[in-house]
């Protein structure tokens, strides 16, 4: 991470929500930004349950997964809006 960046975050700067939507569109609407999206979304939970089928749950991974998809969600709403269609998780 570059100085001038640690500097920015170690210091709170805010950044301005309308141009950092913007810079989200732009980023992520070039085709490189494309690529790097779609690598995210694989790399992700984003499709697939984070829960194995049949198999004993562990906490950890199933943190870590849900963390993943949240902000691959975080993400994609930037850029494209809330998502059509979300998986919904079974806290019952």
């Amino acid at each position: 991470m570059s100085t001038e960046l640690w500097q920015e975050l170690r210091n709170g700067k805010k950044e301005d929500p309308e141009q950092l939507l913007i810079d989200y569109k732009e980023t992520f609407g070039t085709e490189a930004g494309k690529r790097v999206l779609l690598d995210l979304c694989r790399k992700s939970t984003y499709s697939r349950s984070a829960i194995p089928a049949g198999g004993p749950i562990d906490n950890n991974r199933l943190l870590k997964d849900e963390a993943q998809r949240s902000f691959f969600l975080y993400i994609i709403n930037k850029v494209y809006g809330e998502p059509q269609t979300e998986r919904k998780v079974n806290n019952g």
